[in-house]
């Protein structure tokens, strides 16, 4: 099941709670409380909010101890984390001493949330094992699973270390504050980590494109499924739009989402994908906009008004 906007997944996640967990024991409603966990995920990295705590509360509780609730939780606090260095830049663009705790402490919180999340794919195995193939006759990899949800739960953990090394990139390349509370050699095998990760998910990301758009079944073997196409397809929207905005890609990555997104807004015909794509070359031409207008600035401009985002 797939939720078109964030309003459908607050309807949904709302009535839920209304109806409780004791009017939810069928297959059919756990599932529905499955999905309404994991389209909870991108809703909070994508619109930087995060749902009232009581709902997120009562969802963990629901399906706790599987692999959609722990990445929940864990985009939860990735959020916070932005919230948290939002609200110390809100203050200023200085850097205080008084400060230097709460910047450290950000920065070790993002390295252990990534470390979870590194360590979640051993922990999980049977339906919600990845099966990868290597080819010798081509250079990138294929990753086939048991169905659509499991492929989608696991781009959503990979969209989201993206996110949060995304993050740290920013902090260190846009801010300068890790240098007041850690020395250069720390901050260069952190950024040079943090670009390998944001490469490494991003190649598992297109590793997956065949699967989701059901020209791979479960077994790795060649089909065409037209029935898998579009909820596949639906499923790699988000995954697809934070390989392709994220700066610190390699070119080769965002090309290959931005084909991707195409191809589903016009050969599978879903249109959030062609809006999505919109979106992103509109956001390229206002940054390539901005940072013209940076450069024809007064010096330190670009620095002081860069966003976290």
């Amino acid at each position: 099941m797939s939720f078109v906007s964030g309003t459908h997944v607050d309807g949904c996640r709302e009535l839920l709670i209304q109806r409780e967990a004791s009017s939810f024991t069928s297959y059919a409603a756990s599932d529905l409380v499955l999905s309404v966990v994991i389209q909870t995920q991108p809703q909070i990295l994508r619109n930087y909010q995060i749902p009232p705590p009581g709902s997120l509360q009562w969802l963990s509780k629901q399906h706790s101890g599987t692999l959609a609730a722990i990445i929940l939780a864990e985009c939860i606090n990735v959020q916070q984390l932005r919230f948290s260095s939002f609200d110390l830049l809100s203050r200023s663009l200085n850097i205080f001493p008084e400060d230097l705790s709460s910047w450290m402490g950000i920065l070790n919180a993002a390295e252990r949330i990534d470390i979870r999340l590194a360590q979640l794919a051993p922990q999980f195995g049977g339906r919600w094992g990845i099966i990868r193939h290597v080819s010798l006759r081509k250079p990138t990899a294929l990753d086939y699973y048991h169905d659509i949800q499991v492929a989608k739960v696991w781009n959503q953990q990979r969209s989201t270390r993206i996110a949060l090394n995304e993050f740290l990139l920013e902090i260190c390349d846009g801010f300068q504050i890790p240098h007041r509370v850690r020395n250069n050699i720390d901050l260069e095998i952190l950024r040079r980590r943090s670009i390998e990760v944001i490469t490494s998910m991003s190649s598992a990301i297109c590793a997956s494109i065949p699967f989701h758009l059901g020209k791979v079944d479960a077994n790795g073997r060649k089909c065409s499924s037209d029935a898998q196409q579009v909820a596949g397809a639906c499923a790699l929207i988000w995954p697809l739009e934070t390989v392709a905005k994220c700066r610190y890609n390699g070119e080769d990555h965002r090309l290959i989402a931005r084909a991707t997104l195409e191809e589903i807004g016009q050969a599978v015909g879903v249109r959030q994908a062609a809006r999505k794509l919109s979106e992103l070359s509109d956001r390229d031409s206002n940054s390539l906009s901005s940072e013209i207008r940076e450069d024809l600035s007064f010096p330190g401009s670009r620095v002081a008004t860069r966003s976290l985002s």
